[in-house]
């Protein structure tokens, strides 16, 4: 369902531990960065991507997309 604390509805995936971080390994993942927000209008969008990770470490996480996240970046993240 999506709401104002998930705007991408799905599961919401924890990632602030390495241990969080490591379990997302091998997962198909949307996430929301300050440059997937915008405001148009007073009323904010969202346009998400995605990848699967396919590593991570205690400061971001790489996609198969070819994407390095910092994980003081990430907004938002759910299970793709």
């Amino acid at each position: 369902m999506i709401t104002a604390e998930n705007p991408l509805g799905g599961e919401l995936l924890p990632f602030k531990t390495p241990e969080e971080l490591a379990a997302l390994v091998g997962r198909k993942v949307r996430y929301l960065t300050p440059d997937h927000i915008q405001d148009m209008g007073g009323k904010p969008h969202f346009f998400p991507d995605a990848g699967i990770v396919t590593a991570a470490d205690r400061s971001s996480i790489q996609l198969d997309n070819g994407v390095s996240l910092p994980v003081e970046r990430i907004k938002v993240l759910a299970a793709g």
